[in-house]
């Protein structure tokens, strides 16, 4: 370990300032073109607990935004009509107080043996529990559970329906729905036990009872009193930003380069998700792609604008406010390039809308080939499952890449960054660059 790396680590456990100031003094000296060793450092720095999850307890959304700000301002990016950001509101349910659990008295261990639906409310006390099984929810059997079930929480194990037909799973889940709303039944919560990996993501809203989804190693129908509290917080008008920098070039056509910053946040005091593949990555090679280009002594032929984009995780809120009220005309983008879970590549790249943009998709498979980069280049149609949804609704040519294999890490307290193998980085950052010295 260098003592630049070494120096980095300290710093991202310190307070915020201390470390960006620390941090940005290390970057300095390793943001180099297609440089693995700025990424590694940006993604170490950016899934710190210093950075809460990039979400919306203690304000982790906000620190990140200023950390890339005060990178587009060192690699001297121009900020639009004077700043780096662009605010807008968003509604979301937040876990900043505690959060715990346990069954018959024994300790849970959150993100590892279970996850709080994102849109639970508030919670305290224990509870006895009324257990409803695949029977019970393959015929009208649930009807009289539900009466007996005041003031307790429901149990369901998942697991025990995994055989059903698809008429009958699809049955039981409208009713899992059901009895997760303040209408579905006098029940105080839901628990939904099931042997598949845990799974989160934000919720912009406050469901009618709390849910908990739980692996555990206990017989379902054994689980008789359950202790839980839920501290959670609604914000009807969180204000969170965009963050966006730009380039100069010989000509105001734009090229853009897209990724979104936020992930899930905390829930609770002690857990939080770090989010390295989603997205610290697509950040990381946002940030060495704006290194890359303002380190050219020659002006780019074309302008170049690089956006930071929050609140994705909630819905592409960010992406959908810029296309509303761009600082930009649309339709000066020539392309647009959305960068979103790009830290492996042990199966190559796939390329969403790569099956309308022929033409550029072509030209990344020709120079994949003739430079031996990437395993495979896939093309994909549309999807709205990334930023670049709302600018190719709007008629803005647009591919989003993501990186295939490697890990299995997704929307967990797994998504770490000293797991992330950064496989293709290299690869993929120099068929990126190739491509667009083409355009």
């Amino acid at each position: 370990m260098s003592a630049e790396r070494s120096c980095a680590t300290r710093c991202s456990h310190q307070y915020f300032h201390a470390a960006l100031f620390a941090i940005s003094l290390v970057l300095a000296f390793c943001a180099n073109s297609q440089d693995l060793s700025y990424a590694k450092e940006v993604i170490h720095t950016l899934t710190a607990p210093d950075f809460h999850g990039r979400g919306y307890v203690a304000e982790g959304d906000k620190k990140t935004a200023e950390f890339i700000a005060s990178e587009f301002e060192r690699l001297g990016l121009q900020p639009i009509d004077g700043s780096y950001f662009q605010a807008f509101s968003v509604a979301v349910n937040a876990f900043p107080g505690e959060v715990s659990l346990a069954f018959n008295g024994l300790v849970q261990t959150p993100g590892v043996d279970y996850l709080i639906a994102p849109q639970s409310p508030r919670i305290k006390g224990a509870f006895e529990t009324v257990h409803i099984s695949t029977d019970d929810l393959k015929t009208d059997k649930w009807i009289k559970k539900i009466d007996q079930a005041s003031g307790k929480f429901l149990v369901v194990n998942q697991d025990q329906y995994k055989g059903e037909t698809q008429e009958i799973k699809e049955r039981i889940e409208q009713l899992v729905g059901y009895f997760q709303s303040d209408q579905g039944g006098p029940h105080v919560g839901l628990l939904l036990v099931s042997s598949n990996k845990l799974t989160w993501s934000p919720s912009p809203r406050v469901g009618g009872k709390p849910v908990v989804q739980a692996k555990t190693k206990l017989d379902v129908e054994d689980i008789g009193l359950i202790t839980i509290t839920i501290e959670s917080k609604f914000y009807n008008q969180y204000q969170t930003q965009n963050v966006i920098g730009r380039i100069e070039g010989e000509s105001d056509s734009l090229l853009v380069f897209t990724g979104h910053y936020d992930h899930l946040g905390r829930m609770g005091k002690d857990v939080y998700f770090p989010g390295a593949n989603d997205n610290a990555s697509g950040i990381a090679m946002l940030l060495d792609l704006a290194s890359y280009y303002s380190e050219r002594k020659k002006k780019p032929k074309y302008s170049m604008a690089f956006i930071a984009f929050g609140a994705e995780e909630i819905g592409l809120l960010g992406s959908q406010h810029f296309v509303r009220t761009p600082l930009f005309p649309l339709q000066d983008i020539r392309f647009l390039l959305n960068l979103d879970l790009v830290g492996t590549g042990d199966d190559g790249i796939t390329v969403v809308n790569g099956s309308i943009h022929k033409k550029q998709f072509s030209q990344l498979q020709a120079i994949n080939n003739r430079l031996d980069l990437l395993p495979a280049v896939n093309t994909r149609g549309e999807a709205c499952n990334s930023d670049h949804c709302p600018f190719h609704y709007q008629g803005v040519p647009s591919f989003f890449i993501y990186t295939l294999g490697g890990i299995e890490a997704y929307h967990d307290v797994n998504d770490k960054g000293e797991s992330l193998p950064l496989t293709e980085y290299n690869d993929l950052f120099r068929l990126i660059t190739t491509w667009i010295d083409i355009f």
